[in-house]
């Protein structure tokens, strides 16, 4: 409830007139219009500039060691070319989903932008993250690729300049993948 109060003259007296008026519609239309500016359409996960924020609290806060991972999908201009966009699109989400699900409370997990995203875990991630399809639920190889860099209070690296290193150490882990022929 939202009350106005305002003090007015009636009938040559002071008086003082009180609104009220329910928000409780207002309020969830603001958590459902938050809800769609944080979240990814495709996958669900916290969108870049969601992800980009809760790591920056973390930084202010710089209390805790983390793990920045880069993750970043192999492969997946040869799946659009082959076998079209939807498919591809299937590829984030089976990616987003797999990640999403090894997560303990401690992680948290953003889509960066096309088939990259970013993960911080409060310790290294275990190499069980290279290949998602062990499976073989697609008639093609799913893995993906990543690069860490290990947070540690009092560092003075920026969050950009964190992002950029668990990058280049992901573009290592990719050189190695496309020796690797498309099937």
């Amino acid at each position: 409830m939202m009350l106005n109060f305002e003090q007015l003259s009636y009938n040559k007296k002071d008086a003082l007139l009180i609104s009220m008026t329910d928000v409780t519609s207002f309020k969830r239309i603001e958590k459902e219009l938050q809800e769609h500016a944080s979240r990814d359409v495709l996958t669900g996960l916290f969108n870049r500039r969601a992800g980009i924020q809760f790591i920056e609290d973390l930084l202010q806060q710089g209390k805790h060691p983390f793990c920045l991972c880069f993750v970043d999908a192999n492969n997946l201009k040869h799946v659009k070319d082959k076998f079209g966009h939807n498919e591809g699109d299937q590829i984030i989400q089976l990616i987003a989903s797999t990640i999403a699900s090894t997560l303990t409370g401690d992680g948290c997990l953003f889509r960066h932008g096309g088939d990259e995203f970013i993960i911080l875990l409060p310790k290294k991630p275990q190499d069980k993250l290279t290949y998602l399809d062990g499976d073989k639920i697609k008639r093609y190889p799913i893995a993906a690729s990543f690069g860490t860099h290990d947070y540690a209070p009092g560092s003075t690296l920026t969050l950009s300049e964190m992002i950029d290193i668990a990058d280049q150490e992901m573009y290592k882990s990719k050189q190695q993948h496309k020796e690797a022929p498309f099937q």
